[in-house]
Parts: C-alpha cells; sequence; structure tokens
C-alpha cells in the first residue's frame, strides 16, 4: 500500500494538468465557446489519459523495485516485455501491434508487480550466481547475477499474466450472461459495484465496464439511452443519484476528509481535489489519495454509490419529482443538474444534499481510521529501510523546512550537504583486521564504512554524524547489514570463513522491521557476525534492546560493546548485557601513557577478565602500546600497527605483519 501510495503521489502533478485539460475542454464544449480550441483540449486531454495507464504502471513498478530492492530497469524491462509476449500470442495477426495496444492493457500493472517479485524471487538464490570473483566489483557482479533470473522471469511472468487472464475470463463469461438477462434496475446497480471495483484496482472505472462488458451484450441493454422514467434516461439518472464528485461519490469522501480527517496528506489532497470533483473530475483523489488499492477506503468508496443508486431507484418508482428533457452535462456540479433536470424542483435538490450527507456520514468511520498518523509512521519506517538516501532527504525536507530557528536550519542544511556527498559518491565497506597476539593469526574483522568520492579517493564517514543527528542511521545500517552478508556469503564459497563485527546504533534495533531485515540478511551467517554497539546509545534503551540481543543469539550472531570506557560508562551495564566482548577505546590506550591512566586501563581490563569478557585493544599503534597490552593479558589487538582497514578483495589474502614504529 505504501508502494502504491509513493507511486501515485509522484504522479499528482500529471493527474493535476490531465484534469485541467479534460475540464477546459468539457466547459467549452458546454458553452459552446471557442470550438476549435475545445477540440485541440479534447485532444490533449484524451492522449493525456492513453499516457496516464503506462505511467502509473512504470511508477509503481519503480516503487515496489525499490522496497524490495531489485533492480529498477530490469523490472520495468521484464513487465514491459512479459506483456509484449502475452499480447502477441493472443493475437491472430501479429503485425498488427501497436504500442496503443500495450498501454491501454489493464495487465501493465500487474505486469510490473509480478516482474518486482518474480525476480527478487530468482535473484536471491545463490545457486543461480555464476561470479564469485573478489576482483569484480559488486556492483558489476550483481548486474552479471540477474541474467539467470531474468531468463527465469521471462519465462514465469507470461504464464502468469495467462493465468490471470484466463481466470478473468472464467469469471466475466458467466456474468456477461447474467447481464443480458436481467432488468435494468439491476443492471445499473452491477454496473454502479463494478465499475467503481475498477475504479478500485487503478482502471477508469466507467470505460473499463462498457469494453469488458457493455460491449459483449450491446443490444439487450443499452445503458445509455434505456428510460428508468420519462425523460430520465439510465446514464443521467446515475449523475443525478449515484456518483457525487465522480466515481465512489467523492465528495462525500472530500467532505468527510476535510471535517474528519487528521492526516496533512488527506487534507491537502482533498483540498487539491475539490475544485475538480465539484465538476464530477476525481482521477486526483482516487489515485492521489489514493482510493485505488487502498484496502481501508474500498469498502465505502462501492457501497455509498450503491445505496445512492438504491435510493434513487425508490424515489424514481414512487415518482416523487417529474424529470424534464435535459441535456445534462456530466461535468456541470450536481446540484445544478438535479435542479434543471427536476425544472427547478428544490425538494430535488435538497435530496441529492442529504444523499451526499448519508455518504458523509458512511465515509466518516473508515477516514477517522485510515487517517491518523499511523499511516505516515509506518510509510517513514518502510521509507527509512531503503538505503536511497535522495529520497530520505525528501522526507527530511519535509518533515523538517517548516522549522524556523537556526540552529535547527543549520543541522538541516549540514545533513542535506551529507547526502549530497554521499550521492555524488559511492559507499564502499572496508574491512580492518583483528590479530591475536597469541597464534600472530587474523581473528576477525571489523566492518568500516567508507565513501568513495566522485574524484576516486576514499575517505572516512565524515557524514555519519550528520546523518544520525537527524535520524538516518536506520537506512545506513540496512545497507550495512545487506552488504556484509552478501560478502560473508561469497567469502564462504571461497573457502574464507572470517568472523566480522559491524557497527550499529543501538536504537535502529528497537525497530522490529530493522530487526527483521538483520535476520534475514545475517542468518545464514549469524555464527561469523557480532554486532558492536556503542555503550553510550545503548544505556538510554538497554531493557528492550536487551530483549532483542537475546533474540539474535539464537541466530548465533553475537554482541560486543564498542568504545568502552567513554562517554557514560555504567560499570553495572557489564552484569546485564548478553554482550561476549569488550573493546576498549583507543582513547584510554592513549591516556595509558600517563601513570593514571595506565592503571584505570590495567583495571579495566582485570575487571572485564574477571567478568569474562573476551577483551579486544583499539587502536594500537606502536610496539610500546603492544607490550602494555599484552602484558595485561589482551589478546586481540585491533589498529595500525597491525593494518589500517582494506577494500574486501585484499582481506582474502592478508596476512598480518607487525610494523616498526
Amino acid at each position: 500500500m505504501i508502494s502504491i501510495r509513493e507511486a501515485f503521489i509522484s504522479l499528482l502533478p500529471f493527474l493535476i494538468i490531465l484534469s485541467l485539460f479534460t475540464l477546459s475542454s468539457s466547459l467549452l464544449s458546454i458553452f459552446q465557446l471557442l470550438p476549435d480550441t475545445q477540440r485541440i483540449l479534447y485532444e490533449i486531454a484524451y492522449s493525456l489519459n492513453v499516457c496516464f495507464a503506462p505511467l502509473a504502471a512504470v511508477a509503481i513498478g519503480f516503487q515496489f523495485s525499490k522496497n524490495i530492492n531489485v533492480s529498477v530497469m530490469a523490472v520495468l524491462a521484464l513487465g514491459l516485455s512479459s506483456l509484449v509476449v502475452v499480447v502477441l500470442l493472443g493475437m491472430e495477426d501479429p503485425s498488427k501491434l501497436d504500442v496503443e495496444t500495450i498501454v491501454k492493457d489493464p495487465r501493465l500493472i500487474l505486469a510490473m508487480l509480478a516482474s518486482a517479485y518474480v525476480l527478487k524471487f530468482f535473484e536471491t538464490k545463490a545457486n543461480l550466481r555464476f561470479i564469485h570473483s573478489s576482483s569484480v566489483s559488486q556492483h558489476l557482479k550483481r548486474h552479471f547475477h540477474l541474467l539467470i533470473p531474468s531468463l527465469l522471469s521471462v519465462i514465469v511472468i507470461p504464464m502468469t499474466l495467462v493465468a490471470v487472464t484466463y481466470f478473468a475470463s472464467f469469471v466475466l463469461k458467466p456474468l456477461i450472461n447474467i447481464l443480458s438477462e436481467v432488468g435494468p434496475e439491476s443492471l445499473i446497480s452491477l454496473r454502479v459495484f463494478l465499475s467503481n471495483l475498477f475504479w478500485g484496482i487503478g482502471l477508469h472505472g466507467a470505460n473499463t465496464f462498457h469494453i469488458l462488458v457493455e460491449q459483449s451484450i450491446d443490444g439487450v441493454v443499452n445503458y445509455y439511452t434505456f428510460p428508468l422514467a420519462a425523460n430520465l434516461p439510465m446514464s443521467q439518472f446515475s449523475d443525478l443519484f449515484v456518483n457525487f464528485g465522480g466515481g465512489g461519490a467523492t465528495w462525500c469522501l472530500i467532505i468527510a476528509v476535510l471535517l474528519f480527517s487528521k492526516d496533512a496528506h488527506s487534507r491537502r489532497i482533498a483540498m487539491i481535489a475539490a475544485p475538480f470533483a465539484l465538476f464530477n473530475i476525481n482521477e486526483i483523489l482516487i489515485f492521489a489519495l489514493p482510493i485505488a488499492f487502498n484496502i481501508r477506503l474500498l469498502v465505502p468508496f462501492l457501497f455509498v454509490p450503491l445505496i445512492n443508486c438504491w435510493v434513487g431507484l425508490f424515489i424514481v418508482e414512487q415518482q416523487w419529482f417529474e424529470f424534464v428533457s435535459y441535456q445534462h452535462s456530466w461535468v456541470v456540479p450536481d446540484l445544478v443538474n438535479i435542479y434543471f433536470a427536476t425544472n427547478g424542483n428544490m425538494l430535488a435538490v435538497l435530496t441529492q444534499l442529504l444523499l451526499i450527507l448519508v455518504g458523509v456520514a458512511l465515509y466518516w468511520p473508515f477516514v477517522i481510521a485510515g487517517s491518523v498518523e499511523e499511516q505516515l509512521q509506518e510509510a517513514e519506517q518502510v521509507l527509512r529501510k531503503k538505503l536511497s538516501l535522495r529520497d530520505d532527504m525528501d522526507l527530511l525536507s519535509e518533515r523538517h523546512l517548516v522549522k524556523k530557528h537556526q540552529e535547527q536550519r543549520r543541522s538541516i542544511k549540514a545533513t542535506f550537504n551529507a547526502i549530497d556527498d554521499v550521492n555524488k559518491g559511492q559507499l564502499l565497506l572496508y574491512y580492518q583486521p583483528k590479530v591475536s597476539l597469541v597464534s600472530g593469526q587474523l581473528h576477525g574483522l571489523e566492518a568500516l564504512l567508507r565513501l568513495k568520492r566522485a574524484d576516486g579517493k576514499v575517505v572516512g564517514p565524515y557524514f555519519l554524524d550528520a546523518l544520525q543527528k537527524e535520524g538516518f542511521s536506520l537506512p545506513i545500517d540496512n545497507w550495512v547489514v545487506q552488504e556484509v552478508g552478501s560478502t560473508l556469503t561469497e567469502w564462504n564459497q571461497q573457502g574464507f570463513s572470517p568472523k566480522v563485527s559491524i557497527n550499529l546504533d543501538p536504537n535502529n534495533l528497537l525497530h522490529p522491521g530493522f530487526v527483521k531485515h538483520l535476520i534475514q540478511h545475517l542468518q545464514n551467517v549469524g555464527e561469523q557476525v557480532e554486532l558492536e554497539l556503542i555503550e553510550s546509545s545503548y544505556m538510554e534503551y538497554s531493557t528492550e534492546i536487551e530483549k532483542v540481543l537475546i533474540e539474535l543469539q539464537e541466530y548465533g550472531i553475537g554482541v560486543s560493546i564498542d568504545d568502552f570506557g567513554t562517554g557514560f560508562s555504567c560499570l553495572s551495564m557489564l552484569t546485564k548485557i548478553s554482550a561476549q566482548t569488550i573493546k576498549i577505546d583507543k582513547s584510554m590506550l592513549d591516556e595509558a601513557q600517563d601513570e593514571k591512566g595506565a592503571i584505570l586501563y590495567k583495571e579495566i581490563c582485570r575487571m572485564c577478565q574477571n567478568l569474562n569478557f573476551e577483551l579486544v585493544a583499539e587502536g594500537v599503534e606502536t610496539k610500546n602500546q603492544i607490550d602494555f597490552v599484552q602484558a595485561l593479558g589482551v589478546e586481540l589487538i585491533q589498529g595500525w600497527y597491525f593494518s589500517p582497514a582494506l577494500p574486501a578483495e585484499e582481506i582474502i589474502s592478508y596476512q598480518p605483519q607487525q610494523h616498526n614504529d
């Protein structure tokens, strides 16, 4: 639902332009003004309407691709090519295939959705990957690894589309037979329900019903001219009593949103859509709110027009009003149409107002249930799982630009600059060795974030503080977890199975989505993974985080406390935390050159050893520091004395060597 909402919101400018051209053309036609201009506007509106379906399909394919982390271009190419294959298979003369046939096919959106999930399914299968060399970049390897999944997808997706087509035909055929035998009242009820159902799945309701159903039973019931009463054809009845504001009686929804919704997005869309809905143009509301694919709003969207239809049929049957010959237009406001259609009968206008109020009351509980901050918070959490920092920057801008204080503005600017730097470069993981002084061999690695700038220079993560301050540690940690899981899998296939520690913001462990993401990508290599948590951050939510750490240990994932001895150290935490390793911060070792610093370092080591923690001395750079920590019984060393952080492809051949001071 979030992906579809994002997709349709991205099309909002297009929807507004389409609605403006449609409205302008219709109004000129009603008042018989500027016929040449009206014709041009109509052609533009028609062309834009044809473009909407493929644009919506592309937008949905794009959003789903980002959210489940598959190649956007691969999904779009697979979706389009799969639909072309299916259409060609169903044509007697393939040479007559044209672009309009493809873009108007209602299966295009389904093709994009199927492409994203089918490609993701095959891409995750390790046995379909055929390049394991560490000399090939991750980016290049990923796209080479798409070859076999893409070939399999281009077989599975057309088969899926064909199956859906046969199923739809199986359902529609008996429906068409039923419609050919029912009376006009049943026909209009079914038409109201089905046309609004089509709107609910992203299709133009009236047009789709006409193409799929009415053309198949043409001559049995002519919907557009069949008289329900004197001077009241069935089509005019629908405009007067059923769809106030367009499909789904969306005027009722607009009023309900403006009166009851606390969701700023919904209120903004309702205000934008209101001028167009006044003239029964409701694409903006349906696709930008959205109603399409929205389970919460689909129920009243279907049943409010049905209730209006049944009440209207009762009114017509009871002959409450007399209708006069009136050439109405579907873009004329409802109250105006009913006024002229009943020769100025104000009771008819009041009846229509009453139906609108009933519709508002029916929409009201659904608006309340779906409008509060829950949807926005859910959307924010999902968006933060993606590494697309450009999208996160847009989200940050929307949330923070309204703040007025100078300090906040400076913080936002710093964050923008950090995001911009990351977007212009390439995130990398380097790995710094941890060496055992007992064996002299590599004991493990720490994954460290690096940024490769556009000029090719690799620099440290200077941008992290600015991003973490504004809450962007979650997408960064998501990416690191995924990258480490992928790298460990490749190393294991090459017979290299080191233990790798990952620096995480402990607060991210409070996000269920992040924990699920972590388990998904690390469960197969859990015994080789250790999470490094900053001591000071852990303390704030220690009870909640501790429960998550115990859960992760079931997958073999270990825990170490990083930068111990700095910040707000709390010794009592050592008796409670489910960590196996303590990493003593470099600053503590630097201060050990003085007598008091040496005593403090010694006592920390002794205390942690008595508590059976594995100790790692960080920041070791000299032979004197090696001798000092070795005398204290510290076995594991990490620092430039042995090696700086190295690229993944160099780690496999790394052998620990001591360096001169």
